[in-house]
């Protein structure tokens, strides 16, 4: 207890922040855990300092939980199943993930990524997730390039990082640079050229009929949407 005192004094308690229904229950929580853990707090001042860091509803909510919630273990059970997310609401989110207006592939794959961990999805380019991403995206050459690579994918993170560097490519040429050669140098390394990777090339006889179909525009928005019914 003297421990709490203590933080509840320091500026250690203001790195935490209040808890309102607009924040992430279980970020809250990790939150708490890591700065506790990096200044070495016991579970009973993890404890406190929840308490002391609930917001309006929160704290109503608390009140009438106090009694069974004595440990740091126990509150956070109990806090989570009254405002984490449910399994059936985190696979929504999933399936409706969607890539927002002037937001980068590598943010929107982020947070596709983050929510199929939080749901222990397998990584697999054969489930329905894989579909649920291309269907997320907004650049028609991305999703169509994208959905055509597909057989060169063994897991859905080899086609977020694929749309990642094909949107780069297609960024840098859109300005005027040339996406196998000077890209590379002005993206600082990140972007990839594309046609060239052998990550992506098959030698097999059929790769030739891939590619004739992996040109840009081979497949319009409307028909690889469609595919993805």
């Amino acid at each position: 207890m003297e421990q709490a005192k203590s933080v509840l004094a320091s500026g250690q308690f203001s790195a935490i922040s209040k808890y309102t229904e607009k924040k992430d229950a279980l970020d809250w929580i990790t939150e708490i855990d890591d700065i506790g853990t990096l200044f070495g707090w016991s579970n009973d001042t993890c404890l406190a300092v929840a308490r002391c860091k609930l917001g309006p509803q929160a704290k109503i909510w608390y009140k009438g939980v106090a009694n069974t919630t004595s440990t740091w273990d126990a509150f956070k059970c109990a806090f989570k199943k009254r405002f984490a997310l449910t399994e059936q609401q985190l696979y929504e989110q999933l399936r409706n993930c969607k890539q927002n207006e002037n937001e980068r592939v590598v943010h929107y794959a982020d947070r596709f990524k983050m929510l199929m961990n939080l749901l222990n999805i397998k990584d697999d380019i054969k489930t329905i997730e894989y579909h649920y991403f291309i269907k997320g995206l907004r650049d028609e050459e991305v999703i169509e390039k994208v959905f055509v690579m597909r057989k060169h994918f063994k897991t859905i993170h080899e086609a977020t990082d694929y749309a990642v560097d094909f949107e780069e490519n297609c960024l840098l040429r859109r300005k005027g640079y040339d996406c196998l050669g000077t890209s590379n140098s002005l993206s600082g390394g990140n972007a990839t050229a594309v046609m060239d990777n052998p990550r992506y090339v098959d030698q097999d006889e059929d790769s030739l009929d891939f590619y004739e179909l992996a040109r840009p525009r081979a497949l319009t928005n409307k028909t690889v949407r469609g595919l993805l019914r």
